[in-house]
């Protein structure tokens, strides 16, 4: 018995190590079709002439979201794709956010400025719980769930799924991934969360105040993680820590690399101080060149 695939679906591991296949079989197949979400605009064009698959599709999406899109005819790049001319049709929208803290911006009405074409933006779906499309269950944590809905966002009185991803839609109403916000970053292919990394590296220390954040690194995918450790003295051996810290933290949220903060201001009450220390990214060598296990 035989069998042929005519479609198939990728994880974004699977896309970049595709590289390493035997070229013989590179295009000694049947698929006219793959569709997943995690492939990068820059090696779209390239995995499909490579590999000869006639379409690709991607997807943007949550278990628990109410602003799922996709892409299924093939624009290079994009996640997915909402009409600009009947947008009520499926009520998303990407919101403007201050860059650093990723506040809602609001107008003189209270409600959100909608995002220009090209304009990065927070996404955010419409909520109407009559609709098992619009809807918004939460989570088993009432502090989770509240989190992520906000009020007054497309008009007085309304409720919206904020995604905690900041999106890019072009003129025709394409989405294009821009970055994961929030308390959370993305390296080696997982989300880490920083509030869970804080309070391990926080209880190490006996509670001292830690940021942890990500950063990007030149020629790598995702971003590096960072701590920001309070330190008054000036004497914190951040080597020394990060050889500590490799045991109580999995692999993939172990921090790359630390920095000792010998001037720390108190923020408001569930403040991290994040905002203040992740532009300033890695200032190592040796964390410039992160490990491959």
């Amino acid at each position: 018995m035989t069998a042929s695939i005519t479609t198939a679906r990728w994880c974004s591991t699977s896309a970049r190590s595709a590289a390493t296949c035997w070229r013989s079989l590179e295009t000694g197949h049947r698929v006219r079709l793959a569709v997943g979400n995690g492939l990068r605009p820059s090696v779209w064009e390239a995995f499909t002439q490579r590999f000869r698959v006639a379409r690709v599709g991607e997807f943007y999406g949550a278990t628990e979201c109410n602003c799922s899109i996709a892409n299924l005819d093939g624009k290079v790049g994009a996640c997915g794709f909402n009409s600009r001319i009947f947008p009520n049709i499926y009520p998303i929208l990407l919101v403007r956010v201050e860059e650093e803290t990723m506040e809602l911006v609001r107008d003189g009405a209270g409600l959100c400025v909608p995002c220009q074409p090209g304009e990065p933006g927070l996404l955010v779906g419409q909520i109407d719980q009559r609709d098992p499309l619009r809807r918004f269950d939460g989570y088993a944590s009432q502090d989770a769930t509240s989190k992520k809905i906000a009020h007054n966002i497309f008009r007085k009185g309304d409720s919206a799924y904020l995604s905690g991803d900041v999106l890019v839609m072009d003129e025709l109403g394409y989405m294009y991934f821009r970055d994961r916000s929030g308390d959370t970053f993305r390296w080696r292919g997982e989300n880490v969360s920083t509030t869970e990394v804080e309070g391990t590296l926080s209880t190490l220390l006996g509670q001292t105040d830690v940021a942890v954040y990500g950063v990007p690194v030149p020629g790598v995918e995702g971003k590096a993680g960072m701590a920001a450790i309070a330190d008054g003295t000036g004497k914190f051996d951040c080597d020394s820590f990060c050889g500590r810290c490799r045991r109580p933290c999995p692999p993939t949220p172990d921090p790359s690399s630390c920095a000792s903060v010998t001037r720390w201001t108190p923020q408001a009450p569930l403040r991290s101080r994040r905002p203040d220390y992740g532009g300033r990214g890695l200032t190592r060598a040796a964390a410039l060149t992160p490990s491959t296990s």
